[in-house]
């Protein structure tokens, strides 16, 4: 699985704050988990001009209803995560418009750096944030991404609906079968009066 892969390489390789960026899922979310140093491994963030909250009513109540089933892999809010988005119902995720950045806060004689990622809403206010720190050392690095290994993805959290949701596509699948030969067979005989006639 790709996924392994690219994980198994930054473990083996533990690059200083890598963090994986992604998108086009309409919602933006931090992935990472307490077990990992530093905790944040990934920040999607997306889109801008459409998200699966922004037209409100049914499509938002379904958006934050399977955000809140499929979890797992979310970090949640947390005294490292700031105060910012803490009262959003979702924890690590929101459904708002947004858009991500990245700042690097360099450091200092006095300070170490940090990476400071963030989803903001379309008025630029934060909505999502997360500070990881620079220079957590190759050995840190490599637990992040070791325990990122250890975390369920969203296929895992869905396992249990695998059967139910194959067995009623097949169910319907079925169903509709039946029904256009049915309806196929009607059309094809020849009315009665033909059928006489041809007899």
């Amino acid at each position: 699985m790709a996924r392994r892969r690219l994980l198994a390489l930054l473990r083996d390789r533990s690059p200083a704050g890598a963090i994986l960026l992604s998108g086009d899922v309409h919602y933006a979310e931090k992935l990472g988990t307490a077990a990992a140093p530093g905790g944040i491994l990934e920040m999607t963030s997306s889109g801008l001009n459409r998200s699966c909250g922004s037209k409100g009513g049914l499509p938002r109540a379904m958006c934050e209803a399977l955000l809140r089933v499929w979890h797992a892999h979310r970090e949640p809010h947390d005294g490292v995560s700031g105060p910012v988005g803490a009262a959003t119902p979702l924890g690590g995720a929101t459904v708002e418009l947004n858009f991500g950045t990245i700042a690097v806060e360099w450091p200092t004689e006095h300070a170490g750096g940090n990476l400071l990622v963030q989803a903001h809403g379309v008025d630029g206010a934060p909505l999502l944030r997360h500070v990881l720190p620079l220079g957590l050392g190759a050995q840190l690095e490599a637990r992040r991404w070791q325990a990122a290994l250890g975390m369920p993805t969203i296929f895992d959290e869905a396992r249990w609906l695998r059967a139910p949701v194959f067995g009623g596509l097949a169910a319907c699948a079925l169903v509709l079968g039946l029904g256009c030969r049915a309806c196929g067979s009607r059309r094809r005989a020849p009315p009665a009066g033909q059928r006489a006639k041809l007899s």
